[in-house]
């Protein structure tokens, strides 16, 4: 930069120097090979496949296409097949194996043991010798003697024969065909591993390069032997179509390498690089340069060949080569074939150093329009000088005022401000909330912790604030699952680079897709409204989350807070379900307790009395009866129950008779009705006793038939209505009979004067009145009632009697006048005219008076029927007259009746009791009734009016029997009430209202506030609908994010990029499926404007290498730069972090470091003193120090430990829990089908040796026999639950070559398939870093003769990461004992910690009900387990303890908590429902039960446990899990591996004879390094354990010159050195002072021709 532009800004001149000293560190490391043979795989084998050994193999393709483009190279999976059998006359003489290469061979002699007969028969053919006959030492079956027989070959010429008859004619043919089938299978192999690798990944990256044109040069004591041009390829395994391997071109173009010839002088270089280049510029892109396409290489090699050297060739123009032979050696002169090679090599450096020059550049732009800002600047600068203010708050100046004043922030709450769509805690709050204020923050991740989940929120939060996110690592794994984690909505807007490149193209074309659709379909304003909506819901239902915690916090609160005397509810519980058999009567459940009600004990002792002065009576308690004076006896009744009887029986007449039509309108109408009925009775009467009296008939017919009344029948209605009165005086003298003599008829006159006076009371008989005097005796003679009278009543009645009869001989004498017009009968007597006048009124009055009132009726109520008067003429007329008359009256009157009946049932209303529903039902089904008589009836019903009477003489009981009661039930006791008021005292005694009925109403309030503070069913919707909204909260937010990211990608999207898409659709379209004429060039049409649309995707998942490839170098050009596994990044990886505009740091100084540069100290020294200058950090800037150390001190107050571990199981995590200052909460639990019991297994192979290429072959093979016996075993190598297979792992713990040497014994053991089926993985820590398997094997490789200390931090850090990558099961296979080690040896720590997993914690007994807390949870296991459930009790760790797990037979479990009891207080319910939300985040359900519920109710909890389990799908079963956490096994001596495959493979799978000898394999072997150790000439880097300082050194025989990085071999480190290799631990002397120095890196020296 100019020296003004470092005046403006000094941080962008700071920058600038700082990515120059970058720029050299890099070109500083990279040592350039001479040879192909120096290029190092990982593992430190070499891979080179040259073009001639790939000619003609079976199975192999070459330059194909496919929908995806070029595929260079396509290697098929063949099978192996087996050599024929041999016939049975050569199967024992013949040895034989699998291997093609190697002929049969046959046996010299063999040895039978045979029975004595057979032996004899054998010498007599002359097929044995006697000589070769001897008893054998193990005798028959009972006793029998048996011979050892030696047969010989040569006496048996015909077996040679045959054996050489079937060699030529069965086994030749078969090897010759098999020969290339096995080269096929080997090439497979080495493709295999190497493509193994390159998913693994692992701290020393490499890349694979197709080289054409390799030339062959020995160049005085030096030889090259590399391709001229170079193209960087990517290999893939198609494991859907076959596991076909396939090898394709990167998109990035062919490169002249021909920086080895620049390394050993050669002047004309630059030449070549010059016409290399223009020769380049020819090249179609289109096309591009292939190692099939002569004429697009063929120009650069001929110009390469004749500038580097003259004298030299280009092969094709001198020698035909066969395809199948390679080109000769390297002689004086460069030779350069038109061959292709495959080889893997170190990663190249070009891009980066590409991408260091744009961002300088870039870094000059932006110094020329304002200040450096972000991390760069922080980087450059330093932090700023002032304090954090958003996590450190100012105290108050004085004592109390703190917490007032200062809140402390809520970070935990949920704010609409995280757009989190998947589950989150604290830390990852924290994290984004510190972010919006710094520029970078540092997130320390442990392993296991979440990291990716984590990331995938971030990334998802700033996607949906329209902010883009750069993902990187120094590595592969773990980013490889980070884009699956994202929700599937927004998916496609990330770009995950990290297999292939293909798969990073296929994402990126979806993409663009998804931006190009955004770009036509989205409308602003209806995107707006459908966010508005959204995040109104996402409002919505959080408000409705935070009430349900709130209302179930409610009851936590009353279940744990003490009542009722400073009792817990669980306490309470116990007394009342203690209790419950004395009190149980009292079924009510008051609120409060009886001191806090109003009832009194002198109101419950006179209740006592009443009651038993009711006795039975009670029942009629609150009867509403009438009075006894409101009520007819009984007599009255009957009356009205016979009128309803035959009123019944007249309507039924009434409605069966409808010739007279008869109709009652009024109410009245009856009675008229009736009194017609009565009068036609009347005439019917009449007229039968006309019938017996012609006359009387006659003089009828007269007065009743015609229209008006003649003289004589008014003459005689006349002379009854006069004699009437005298015929009915008859009866007052036959009542009192008068006797008159017979002589007073002469004097009769003068009699009757004498009787007046003596009535009147005047003296008769005087003494001058002679002539009465002379009646006398006939006066006397008289008699009243047969006495003589007495009184002058007497006289009178005498007197009126005389008088009476000569009115009657009067009317008699009339009569008889009257008689003789008509012809009636005489009337001589009284009684004969009485009879006469009665028989006129039948006819005259009667019968008269009755017409009329027919005549009335049929005026009023009849409709038709004729003239009433012409009934009399028909008796039955009338008969039917009368009775339609009395049936309508009858209708009429039941009706009546009937109101009466109901008027006084109405007096009986429900409320009076029984005696009110026996006097309903009396009424209704007995009064009216033909079948009960009048007289049962009225004694019913006076027996009804006698019981309601003397309810009434107890009315002063019933009212203080009420008054009590409806106090009780008032106070909250209506069971209790009721019960007094329904069930009587009997005897006396009163056990409704026992003496201690205070306690149990104080019992049953107890028992109340339990059930009110419990609702189990309340708490079970609560926690259900929490469950549901959580869920529908998470799918909200995800489209929520979704939608904003969208709309942000819209509101963003520049001109220049909308163009892009549209060309970039275009050229899509004319791609088609990518196979037709011009589909190249429409595919780079395509792929130059994706390119254009770079700036608008979102998110890019990448390693840093990537970065510099893919991306554009600009400072700033991403809101947040995500480093990931940033402890296994270096200063190489600085340029990814400055695209960023803020920087979020995830790492763990715990886990693996990069590694140390090949720099010696005095260069090291001049880059500090040339680029360093001012730089603030620029100790850790130094090669080999790791950016999240870099981080840490850019960003000292900005670290966030993640601390939830959700991968191991604990007792495999803890060992990594002694690593760091805060406990790890480990929060998985396996479920059954996924736990393996024991979790750990240790493994001592006592043959076990270590060889010096850091190799143990007996460990190794126990570890493949291992898999081998993991891979065949169903139970073991799946998990059914989630239909997949298990993973495996295998750690060496010290170096790669374990894992190489594993990996080839795998792959030979098991094959291909089943190596892809369980992702089987070899390698390093390094390696596995980010990785994790289901089950991981440790290989210690140590031995007792050596067993060198492993105590670095470098150790400390790789131990860490290869013990907490399994998640079920941690296999250790050691070959050393802890007695062996020193005690402070990690070794020896994984051994002890195998030994003792769970040290500190009290360790699990086979008793399951000792190992929970309380005898609730014992109570509440034992019920599980009877049902045939699992049950684990306290699971967990630390603060993330379960009471209980159930599991059940399909893998599925449920979490138990009981609280409430002594061990689950108030304190901890806070921390309880925390810990739930955690465990609920990784997948757990959980049931909670009170301790005061299920005291009280154990049945109903567990029914509900029950309904629970059942609908979360446990089933009852499972196998048991041991309490041991680790299974210690010695390994047998001798390998185990059987010779048949697995019973689960294929037979193609797994071919038990494919051993280490066979010959691929020992193709394969070839390519190790040799075991040597460190030699002179090597390049070593050390780090010096007691500074943690880095030294690199080339080690010489002689030179001392350690500044320059030559160290002799004489010097007391060089000594030690001399032997060693990586990772060894050397003490030496120096200058009397014990030091310590670790191996990091080795590099071999070139070789010399």
């Amino acid at each position: 930069m100019t020296k003004q532009e470092t005046a403006i800004d000094p941080a962008a001149a700071r920058l600038h120097d700082l990515l120059g000293y970058v720029e050299q560190v890099v070109k500083l490391d990279e040592k350039v090979a001479l040879r192909l043979g120096e290029h190092r795989l990982p593992t430190g084998q070499a891979f080179v496949l040259h073009q001639h050994e790939l000619h003609a193999l079976p199975g192999v393709r070459h330059d194909l296409v496919d929908e995806d483009g070029a595929v260079w190279l396509a290697v098929e999976r063949l099978r192996r097949s087996d050599p024929p059998a041999p016939p049975k006359l050569l199967a024992d003489w013949l040895e034989m194996g699998p291997d093609p290469e190697r002929q049969p061979k046959l046996r010299e002699f063999l040895i039978r043991t045979l029975p004595g007969d057979a032996k004899d028969a054998l010498v007599s053919d002359g097929l044995a010798r006697p000589e070769d006959c001897a008893e054998a030492f193990r005798p028959g079956e009972n006793g029998a003697g048996l011979w050892d027989v030696r047969l010989r070959l040569e006496d048996s010429p015909e077996v040679r024969a045959a054996a050489e008859d079937w060699v030529s004619k069965a086994w030749l043919p078969w090897s010759l065909a098999e020969r290339p089938v096995r080269r096929s299978l080997s090439l497979y192999q080495r493709l295999f591993e190497v493509a193994q690798l390159a998913e693994i990944g692992g701290d020393r990256p490499f890349e694979l390069v197709w080289g054409i044109g390799l030339a062959r040069w020995r160049r005085e004591d030096r030889e090259v032997d590399l391709p001229l041009v170079e193209r960087l390829v990517e290999i893939e395994i198609d494991a859907a179509g076959g596991a076909e391997i396939r090898i394709r071109p990167r998109s990035a173009g062919a490169t002249v390498n021909l920086r080895a010839f620049e390394e050993v002088g050669v002047d004309g270089v630059t030449l070549a690089q010059d016409a290399a280049r223009r020769s380049l510029a020819t090249i179609d892109p289109e096309e591009g340069v292939s190692p099939y396409r002569r004429e697009s290489f063929e120009p650069m090699l001929r110009a390469c060949q004749a500038r580097l050297d003259a004298e030299g060739a280009y092969l094709p123009d001198h020698l035909a080569l066969a395809p199948d032979r390679p080109p000769p050696a390297a002689e004086e002169t460069l030779a350069v074939s038109d061959r292709w090679v495959i080889f893997a090599r170190r990663r190249s450096d070009s891009f980066l150093l590409a991408d260091i020059e744009n961002l300088k550049r870039s870094v000059e732009r932006t110094a020329q329009e304002h200040e450096l800002g972000g991390p760069a600047r922080t980087l450059v600068m330093g932090p700023p000088a002032v304090a954090s203010r958003d996590i450190w708050k100012p105290l108050s100046d004085r004592v109390g005022g703190t917490a007032a004043g200062v809140p402390e922030p809520d970070v935990s709450a949920e704010d609409d401000d995280y757009f989190f769509p998947k589950p989150f805690n604290d830390e990852q709050i924290e994290i984004v909330r510190r972010l919006e204020g710094a520029d970078g923050i540092v997130v320390q991740g442990p392993p296991g912790t979440g990291k990716t989940h984590t990331i995938s929120n971030i990334i998802c939060h700033y996607m949906a604030t329209g902010r883009r996110v750069l993902v990187v690592s120094h590595g592969e794994p773990a980013l490889a699952v980070l884009r699956d984690q994202l929700p599937e909505g927004i998916r496609d807007l990330a770009i995950s680079i990290t297999a292939t490149e293909r798969e990073g193209f296929r994402q990126l074309e979806a993409a663009v897709r998804m931006l190009q659709s955004v770009v036509e379909a989205i409308k602003p304003s209806e995107q707006s409204r459908l966010i508005r909506d959204l995040e109104a819901s996402v409002v919505g239902l959080r408000h409705r989350l935070s009430m349900i915690d709130a209302e179930i916090a409610q009851f936590a609160l009353r279940q744990l807070s003490p009542a009722f005397g400073n009792e817990r509810p669980a306490e309470l519980a116990r007394r009342v379900a203690s209790a419950a058999e004395k009190h149980g009567w009292f079924e009510d459940r008051p609120d409060a307790p009886s001191a806090d009600t109003a009832l009194r004990d002198e109101d419950l002792a006179a209740l006592r009395m009443a009651r038993r002065a009711l006795g039975v009576r009670l029942e009629h308690l609150g009867c509403i009866l009438p009075s006894v004076q409101d009520l007819p006896e009984g007599d009255i009744l009957a009356r009205l129950h016979d009128d309803l009887v035959r009123s019944s029986r007249l309507k039924e007449a009434a409605d069966r008779d409808t010739a007279l039509r008869v109709r009652l309108a009024q109410p009245e109408d009856a009675d008229h009705a009736l009194r017609a009925a009565d009068a036609l009775d009347t005439l019917r009467r009449v007229k039968r006793l006309t019938r017996s009296a012609p006359w009387l008939e006659a003089l009828a017919e007269q007065a009743l038939v015609s229209g008006a009344e003649a003289n004589l029948v008014l003459m005689v209605r006349r002379f009854a209505d006069e004699a009437r009165p005298a015929t009915r005086e008859r009866a007052r003298y036959l009542a009192n009979p008068v006797e008159l003599p017979e002589e007073l008829a002469a004097s009769s006159a003068e009699i009757a004067g004498i009787v007046r006076r003596l009535a009147a009371g005047e003296p008769v008989f005087g003494f001058f009145a002679f002539r009465e005097k002379s009646l006398r005796p006939t006066v006397e003679a008289i008699r009243v009632e047969g006495r003589p009278p007495a009184s002058t009543g007497d006289w009178a009645h005498v007197r009126d009697y005389l008088a009476w009869q000569d009115a009657i001989r009067s009317f008699t004498a009339r009569w008889q006048a009257l008689a003789d017009e008509f012809g009636g009968p005489p009337a001589a007597t009284a009684r004969d005219l009485a009879q006469l006048v009665a028989s006129l009124d039948a006819v005259l009055v009667e019968a008269g008076g009755s017409m009329r009132v027919v005549e009335e009726t049929f005026d009023r109520i009849v409709s038709g029927g004729g003239p009433p008067r012409n009934l009399w003429a028909d008796d039955a007329r009338m008969t039917a007259a009368e009775d339609a008359f009395r049936n309508a009256a009858a209708a009429a009157r039941l009706s009546a009746s009937r109101a009466e009946v109901s008027r006084l049932a109405d007096l009986f209303p429900e409320a009076a009791g029984k005696i009110g529903k026996l006097a309903r039902e009396f009424l209704a089904e007995a009064v009216g009734r033909d079948r009960i008589g009048a007289d049962q009836v009225s004694h019913l019903w006076d027996a009804i009016r006698r019981q309601i009477a003397d309810l009434q003489e107890h009315r002063a009981a019933f009212q203080v029997v009420e008054a009590a009661t409806s106090s009780i039930h008032e106070a909250g006791a209506p069971t209790w009430a009721h019960r007094l008021r329904s069930i009587a005292a009997q005897d006396g005694s009163d056990p409704v209202l026992p003496a201690d009925w205070r306690e149990a109403w104080d019992w049953a309030a107890m028992a109340s506030f339990l059930k009110r503070i419990d609702d189990a069913g309340r708490l079970r919707a609560l926690a259900d609908e929490r469950v549901r909204l959580d869920a529908e909260v998470r799918r909200t937010f995800e489209q929520l994010v979704r939608e904003r990211t969208f709309y942000e990608l819209g509101r963003s999207m520049t001109g220049p990029v909308r163009a892009a898409l549209m060309m970039f659709a275009t050229a899509l379209r004319r791609t088609g499926k990518g196979t037709g004429k011009g589909a190249v060039r429409h595919r780079r049409d395509a792929r130059l404007a994706m390119a254009d649309c770079y700036a608008a995707v979102p998110c890019w998942i990448m390693p840093a290498w990537r970065v510099a490839e893919q991306l554009p170098g600009e400072i700033g050009s991403f809101d947040l730069v995500i480093m990931d596994e940033a402890s296994q990044s270096d200063i190489r990886d600085v340029p990814a972090l400055l695209r960023g505009r803020k920087i979020l740091v995830v790492g763990d100084d715990k886990q693996v470091s990069p590694s140390a540069a090949f720099i010696e100290n005095a260069k090291i020294d001049r880059l500090e003193h040339g680029y360093l200058q001012g730089q603030p950090f620029k100790t850790l800037l130094l090669p080999g120090s790791s950016l999240y150390d870099l981080a840490k001190v850019m960003f000292p107050d900005k670290l966030v430990m993640l601390r939830e571990h959700f991968r191991c199981v604990e007792p495999i995590i803890r060992f990594s829990m002694q690593f760091y200052p805060e406990p790890l909460v480990p929060l998985r639990i396996p479920t059954a089908q996924e736990r393996l019991d024991p979790p750990l297994v240790d493994i001592y192979v006592p043959d076990g040796r270590r060889t010096g290429d850091k190799q143990n072959t007996r460990e190794a093979e126990v570890v493949v026999d291992e898999i081998r016996k993991l891979v065949a075993d169903p139970a073991l190598s799946r998990v059914e639950a989630q239909d997949r297979w298990r993973t495996i792992g295998v750690v060496s713990l010290i170096g790669s070559k374990q894992a190489a040497l594993i990996s080839r014994m795998l792959l030979d053991e098991l094959g291909e398939e089943v190596m892809l089926r369980h992702r089987i993985a070899c390698g390093d820590s390094a390696t596995f870093q980010g990785n994790e398997r289901d089950v991981v094997f440790l290989s210690m490789i140590a031995d007792p003769a050596s067993k060198q200390a492993q105590t670095a931090l470098q150790f400390e850090q790789r131990f860490n990461v290869a013990l907490s990558r399994a998640r079920d099961r941690l296999v250790l296979v050691r070959s050393v004992r802890e007695d062996e080690l020193k005690p402070d040896d990690l070794k020896a720590r994984v051994i002890r910690h195998f030994r003792e997993p769970m040290a500190g914690v009290a360790p699990r007994t086979g008793d399951l009900e000792a190992q929970c807390d309380s005898d609730f949870e014992r109570e509440v296991l034992r019920r599980l387990v009877e049902r045939g459930y699992r049950v684990l009790p306290q699971v967990g760790a630390l603060g993330y303890r379960i009471d209980l797990v159930v599991e059940g037979s399909n893998g599925r479990r449920l979490a138990v908590e009981c609280d409430g009891d002594r061990y689950h207080g108030l304190e901890r319910w806070a921390d309880d429902m925390r810990r739930q939300r955690v465990l609920e985040r990784v997948g757990w359900r959980f049931w909670r039960c009170w301790a005061s519920s299920f005291t009280l109710d154990p049945g109903g909890c567990m029914r509900d446990l029950f309904e629970t389990l059942e609908r979360h799908g446990v089933r009852p079963g499972g196998e048991e899990s041991g309490s041991v956490h680790t299974l210690h096994r010695t390994a047998s001596a001798e390998r185990t591996s059987v010779l048949e495959p697995p019973a689960n493979l294929s037979p193609g799978d797994a071919d038990p004879r494919r051993r280490s000898g066979s010959p691929e394999l020992k193709q394969v072997g070839r390519l190790g390094t040799t075991p040597d150790g460190i030699r002179v000439g090597d390049r070593v880097v050390v780090r010096y354990l007691d500074d943690n300082r880095s030294a690199a050194f080339t080690l010489s025989r002689e030179r001392d010159d350690v500044a320059n990085g030559f160290l002799p071999v004489t010097s007391p480190l060089g000594s030690k050195l001399l032997g060693g290799a990586e990772e060894d631990e050397i003490e030496f002397d120096a200058n009397g002072r014990t030091r310590r120095v670790l191996v990091l890196r080795t590099e071999r020296a070139a070789t010399i021709h």
